[in-house]
């Protein structure tokens, strides 16, 4: 976005500190016009809560106006329309937006104090949705982290990211950044009617997983682990290049001063019990239905026909009513064949409708039809072989070529992590031996060979037909046609396969998962001579656990909860991730990989010196701190450059305790800071 300078509110603080804000137009070109402060023109209030580990902590703004111009142009209908930087001796403090849609003002008097409010940058990520490539894939969370902070349209100085986690000790000791090899599935931020999360609900499940807190403050972004006392590393915006790191100081209250009297103190009581509830989006039928509800009847040479083929059957004998679709899912494909006939000739695959009957002769000599109205099956047809005229009464066959693609999927097919258990291919196929009107076979036995080539992939590995490999390779499926109608494609299931109710082709994943989108493309059959086209219908590619133990076929959500203390009365509210660990849950878009594995209890944390699990380690965080009351300490102070929310404080009157900021209302004219802290552990 491209923004200009509209109007500007320069004052002077208490301690004679040259301000200013700033309000910048979305692709504004002019001059900026001065406008005058009130008493105290710019105030921010930074969201205040009892619960330490609430995921966002953001901010809002007032600027306050003395004149006669109502400024209606600054009415917002937008929520990145006009943005408001506050700097002090030229550094941001503060960057955010004018609420959208919201305009109420004093009409009774000549000049009036006009107040404008305003929204943190980042709280604009409420009304930016989610967008993905057409190939939705996996993605960092350090990704989703810049994509957060770009798309806000803040101006910050720089990130402060804690330095808490590592794939393993030695990983943390050697400071690499765990979150770049910390992946998910994009499909996890589109509900199953594909409608996209907010950015600002991406934000905040990343930081329920990593227990942290966002907040902005003083121009810089952090994220802020209440329980982390070490080293906090600052990235410039765009989290590309790490700049250094800090650790948070130590500031004592009376030392910082006082800049009024409103003080107070509140006994905050503990929690009875924490519930964490993992909200698992598990993968279903991998292959995407087609519903075949547009009927569209489409002739064989693409012109588009009113009513379908074969209206006029053949007198005695299986026939067949077909009505061709274009398809929405599935991707069918038309290779014109070289012809000296009169027409075009195409071979390949298309989406169809099809009725089979017969007719039977009637004591007249007539024929008539053994049904009384139609009765389609949705289908999948593949056309294999047609008659190539040189004149009225020759010809020869052609045949469609091996190697052909015949089937693939036109929406991209799910992105997730695959292990223990097993995909299966199931559906049932018929062919057809009648070139003219490809009614099913009659006279094809039950031996003629019938094999689906397929190739099978996910992210960088190929199912061979016996196992998994990087190479790129087909399969065959095998069905053993009837001599007419439909088969089912072959069973491979083996007795005392640990997959009940699964049946059809089986593939069987590792225990090792393997990660990426699922790409499925069918090729040419492997079909009889006699055989001119080929039927598939109810086609699915199925996922399901191994059945028993724990790998208990589950995608239920899951629950963790522990007693945090059982004197206190009141519960806490339950705790949802929709990012997640795995816990033997399935195919799961909202599962996350720790490298090439899942993330399970294998995250290491410098807070504890072990490995754990996200959802317990917050339980054990809520109960080490929540157990016992805690103060609440609310003070008007003098607003000091050195204090930031990874700051621990002190009060020389209550000795032997700390403190952490967790928010309240700063006047920057007046530089007072009205600072509300909880008694750290």
């Amino acid at each position: 976005m491209s923004y200009g300078l509209i109007y500007i509110i320069p004052f002077a603080s208490l301690r004679n500190e040259a301000c200013i804000v700033e309000i910048e137009k979305e692709g504004f070109i002019g001059e900026a016009i001065e406008l005058t402060g009130s008493v105290s023109p710019f105030t921010v209030a930074i969201e205040e809560t009892d619960f330490i580990y609430t995921p966002l902590r953001l901010s809002t703004a007032n600027i306050r106006i003395v004149g006669s111009d109502y400024l209606q142009s600054l009415f917002s209908t937008a929520y990145q329309q006009y943005r408001v930087t506050f700097k002090r001796d030229g550094a941001i403090i503060w960057c955010g937006f004018i609420k959208p849609e919201l305009y109420t003002q004093d009409y009774s008097s000549d000049k009036f104090e006009l107040e404008i409010e305003c929204i943190s940058a980042l709280s604009t990520l409420e009304y930016i949705r989610y967008k993905a490539d057409s190939s939705r894939s996996f993605v960092s969370l350090w990704e989703l982290l810049s994509k957060c902070i770009v798309s806000s349209a803040g101006k910050y100085e720089s990130v402060y990211i804690p330095r808490v986690y590592a794939t393993s000790k030695e990983d943390y000791a050697a400071g690499n950044n765990v979150l770049e090899v910390m992946q998910m599935s994009e499909q996890d931020f589109f509900d199953e009617e594909d409608e996209a999360m907010s950015l600002k609900e991406v934000l905040e499940e990343i930081c329920k997983l990593l227990n942290w807190t966002v907040c902005d403050w003083g121009g810089y972004l952090y994220f802020v682990d209440a329980d982390h006392t070490g080293e906090y590393y600052e990235y410039t915006p765009d989290l590309k290049t790490k700049i250094k790191g800090r650790v948070p100081n130590e500031l004592i209250i009376q030392n910082i001063g006082f800049a009024g009297n409103a003080h107070s103190l509140d006994i905050l009581p503990g929690y009875n019990k924490v519930t964490v509830k993992t909200s698992n989006y598990p993968v279903r039928e991998i292959f995407p239905e087609e519903t075949f509800d547009a009927v569209v009847s489409i002739g064989e040479r693409g012109q588009i026909y009113p009513e379908p083929f074969n209206v006029n059957p053949i007198k005695r004998g299986d026939t067949m009513v077909r009505v061709s679709q274009t398809p929405t899912i599935y991707k069918t494909y038309a290779y014109q064949v070289e012809s000296s006939s009169a027409r075009d000739i195409y071979l390949g695959s298309s989406l169809c409708r099809i009725c089979l009957y017969s007719m039977e002769e009637q004591p007249d000599g007539s024929y008539k039809a053994n049904i009384t109205e139609f009765s389609y099956d949705n289908c999948i047809r593949i056309n294999t072989k047609e008659k190539q005229y040189s004149d009225r009464t020759n010809y020869n066959i052609v045949s469609l070529a091996a190697g052909k693609e015949v089937l693939s999927f036109i929406p991209s097919l799910p992105c997730s992590v695959y292990s223990g258990g097993a995909f299966c291919i199931s559906g049932m196929v018929a062919q057809s031996n009648q070139i003219e009107n490809h009614a099913f076979s009659s006279n094809i036995g039950a031996t003629s060979v019938l094999k689906l080539v397929c190739k099978l992939q996910v992210g960088n590995m190929f199912w061979n037909g016996s196992n998994w490999t990087t190479e790129d390779t087909t399969f065959k499926v095998s069905i053993s046609p009837q001599s007419t109608g439909y088969a089912s494609i072959d069973n491979t299931k083996k007795l005392g396969m640990p997959y009940n109710g699964l049946n059809g082709y089986l593939i069987a994943l590792p225990d090792t998962p393997i990660a990426g989108s699922v790409k499925f493309t069918m090729y040419t059959p492997e079909y009889g001579n006699d055989v001119v086209a080929v039927y598939i219908k109810d086609f699915k590619l199925t996922y399901k656990k191994e059945d028993g133990g724990e790998k208990e076929d589950n995608n239920s959500d899951r629950y963790y909860e522990n007693v945090v203390n059982e004197d206190y009365v009141n519960e806490l509210d339950e705790i949802e991730f929709k990012i997640s660990s795995y816990n033997n849950d399935g195919a799961c878009y909202s599962k996350v990989l720790l490298g090439d594995n899942y993330l399970t209890n294998n995250l290491y944390s410098s807070i504890v010196d072990k490995n754990i699990r996200p959802e317990e380690f917050l339980i054990q965080r809520i109960v080490n701190r929540y157990s016992s009351t805690k103060i609440k300490l609310t003070q008007v102070i003098r607003e000091d450059k050195s204090l930031t929310p990874i700051s621990i404080l002190y009060d020389n009157f209550l000795v032997g305790k700390k403190f952490l900021n967790i928010g309240g209302e700063i006047d920057y004219c007046y530089c007072q800071f009205k600072c509300t802290m909880i008694e750290n552990v």
